[in-house]
């Protein structure tokens, strides 16, 4: 059970209101108020906020073993396993901000397309164009076009190849575009990709052709012009100064970057998921083409054609096991409890602005965990959030604080149900026979976003539900809720009931802890999740679902009397701030007088800015009722500091006599 935090000791109270009495008695001396910030109607017991307006991301780094046998792992940053369907269930995620995987560390010659045969395959799914160009697979050429090496880039959804071949400028860039003229949009779909660097002419019949096949079809080729090796570097290719005369000259020859360039920006990332990606010493045919197109699986057998040999395979269906990852953060805007997130990611959403995105990944955990924080307990309480979920066929759990893998845990969940519908339940003891439950229809999948409010009224004694505004009511049968728990305790318990659990407050995740559970992973979105130690009125409600009401904007206000520091709270920092600067007349170079303690204007630290101070101590710029106005301090922490103070400033005048 969590301690209670109502007993104070009694003389604590009575030393309390003496302190406070003198400072009340000082401000009055000065004529001075206590500075009060405007309070919006949902600030009263608002205990967290998340706008989903700044979250850190989640990173993860894995190493996918190189199925060819030859030791090319690839290292994935922020790319996790996506279940693609069909042929491409062991497929990478390239979604998250700025991902990417590479390759060998540094440049390698039989990973570039050099002076000899070689092709490159892969297959693509591209879910957000870029305009000016996605990187699929690069060896160099990617820090610009005038560099020397090869890309696989997809541009404004057209599949291209890039290539500086020759020299270091642009002059020299050769680009192969699949769809030249008509330049149509293919993204938004599994397609094939092969580059075929045709260098002794065998297979096509021309040297050094270059041809590009989208979809097992041959779209467009270049001949490049013959590679001279001269003397100077502006006459020979990059790689061939690496390959054949092993100079170290960090400019030329890059590793191969999969999904982005080598600085890793967003710019020109990649979107999407990729699977099956291959590099072949040599020339692929229409043939050789054609089986990678058809083949239900990839290893360093597929192709078998005579003078074709694998270098790195990568299906994806390998991981070393070997990994790393920084778990993401969730901001409460008023920085009482933050959250840590796993596998979800900040996006942009055409309705709602900012907000959290989780894609269901397979038998991966994926959470926003607040931890073991703000329990009902015997309180009223309210928790609420916006969602907006696919239609997976599973159940899916929204957010909870214990009993999301089982009816007979103590706590509270809120899931969709394949059978049910939005299901609402909660359990004070852990017994099946205690649950509460309510339930309403909703379609997964229906592309909207829905308002969801929970309930415990501990006056009416009722557990109470809301979906868009409209609620389950004392008898829980209102606006098509019905009680989902009929024959156990309905939607009623006895006032006074404490509901407490161990277990984490989560968003999106099914299970007692954040390493276990997720059999049903949520694939949607979240944004404003909000939980009050008070039950909001059905107006209340309604208001934050149609939007006249709004949250409290988290921000500071500024020039609160007596925050010398700026962080909206007016504290030891502000006092010790004021000490530093007691008596002083003239301005510090670094600091405004403000920030050295005078809040009055008249360009000098004294007595009347401490009793300024002094009538705001405590103050918290939170939205929250309670913390939104001018606390009393510590006592002997406050008389000590005006102690030191007065003290200090006696010194400064004596010195200056």
């Amino acid at each position: 059970m969590k301690a209670p935090n109502s007993i104070r000791p009694s003389f604590a109270a009575s030393r309390r209101q003496v302190v406070a009495a003198i400072l009340t008695a000082t401000a009055a001396m000065f004529g001075l108020m206590p500075f009060h910030a405007a309070r919006a109607d949902l600030a009263p017991n608002l205990q967290l906020y998340s706008s989903m307006n700044n979250t850190t991301p989640y990173l993860h780094q894995a190493y996918w073993v190189d199925a060819s046998g030859n030791g090319y792992d690839g290292r994935a940053y922020d790319v996790p396993a996506h279940d693609g369907g069909g042929n491409r269930s062991t497929a990478v995620d390239f979604t998250l901000a700025a991902s990417r995987m590479t390759v060998q560390s540094g440049y390698d010659p039989l990973l570039d397309a050099g002076i000899t045969d070689f092709s490159v395959s892969l297959w693509y799914y591209e879910t957000m164009t870029v305009s000016s160009g996605a990187y699929l697979f690069t060896s160099g050429n990617n820090a610009g076009s005038g560099r020397g090496g090869f890309s696989l880039m997809s541009a404004a959804g057209v599949p291209q190849i890039r290539i500086n071949d020759v020299g270091e400028v642009n002059d020299t860039r050769v680009t192969v575009n699949s769809d030249p003229i008509n330049k149509v949009d293919i993204s938004g779909e599994w397609r094939h990709l092969v580059a075929v660097f045709d260098r002794t002419g065998n297979v096509t019949g021309t040297a050094n052709n270059v041809q590009i096949y989208v979809d097992n079809v041959m779209k467009n080729s270049a001949v490049l012009d013959d590679i001279v090796d001269g003397s100077t570097l502006e006459s020979r290719p990059y790689n061939v100064l690496k390959a054949l005369s092993g100079a170290e000259n960090t400019v030329h020859g890059d590793q191969v970057n999969i999904g982005n360039q080598t600085s890793g920006t967003a710019a020109n990332a990649f979107t999407g998921y990729m699977d099956d990606v291959a590099v072949y010493r040599g020339a692929l045919s229409a043939a050789d083409v054609a089986t990678l197109y058809s083949a239900s699986s990839l290893s360093a057998g597929t192709i078998a054609t005579s003078g074709i040999t694998p270098v790195m395979i990568h299906n994806f269906e390998n991981n070393l096991g070997r990994s790393s990852e920084t778990l993401g953060g969730v901001s409460d805007d008023y920085k009482a409890n933050a959250a840590t997130m796993k596998n979800f990611r900040q996006v942009t959403d055409a309705t709602r602005g900012q907000v959290l995105e989780v894609n269901g990944l397979a038998n991966v955990n994926e959470y926003v965990s607040y931890g073991d924080v703000l329990d009902p307990m015997d309180q009223s309480y309210t928790a609420s959030v916006w969602f907006k979920i696919e239609n997976t066929g599973n159940s899916q759990l929204l957010m909870s604080k214990g009993m999301n893998s089982s009816t007979g845990n103590a706590g509270w969940a809120v899931l969709f149900s394949t059978n049910d519908g939005l299901v609402v339940r909660a359990n004070y003891d852990g017994t099946s026979d205690n649950r509460l439950g309510l339930s309403k229809a909703l379609t997964a999948g229906d592309g909207q976003w829905h308002h969801l409010a929970v309930v415990f009224d501990q006056d009416a004694g009722l557990l109470k539900a809301y979906l868009d505004g409209a609620g389950s009511g004392d008898s829980g049968y209102e606006n098509d809720w019905q009680l989902a728990y009929a024959l156990e305790s309905g939607n009623s318990f006895t006032q006074g009931t404490i509901f407490d659990t161990t277990q984490p407050l989560l968003l999106g995740h099914q299970g007692q802890t954040v390493t276990d559970g997720n059999a049903y992973p949520t694939v949607g979105r979240f944004d404003d999740f909000a939980v009050w130690t008070r039950a909001l009125t059905p107006a209340e409600i309604l208001g934050i679902y149609n939007g006249t009401l709004v949250y409290p904007i988290p921000t500071p206000p500024t020039g609160i009397p007596g925050d010398a520091d700026g962080n909206g709270t007016v504290d030891d920092a502000d006092a010790k701030r004021l000490a530093t600067f007691w008596g002083a007349t003239t301005k510090d170079s670094e600091l405004t007088w403000w920030q050295m303690g005078d809040f009055n204007g008249d360009l000098k630290v004294d007595a009347r800015d401490a009793a300024i101070l002094a009538a705001n101590w405590g103050y918290v710029s939170t939205p929250s009722e309670s913390s939104a106005t001018s606390a009393v301090p510590e006592p002997g922490s406050l008389i000590g500091l005006l102690t030191g103070i007065v003290a200090l400033g006696l010194r400064r005048r004596r010195g200056s006599r």
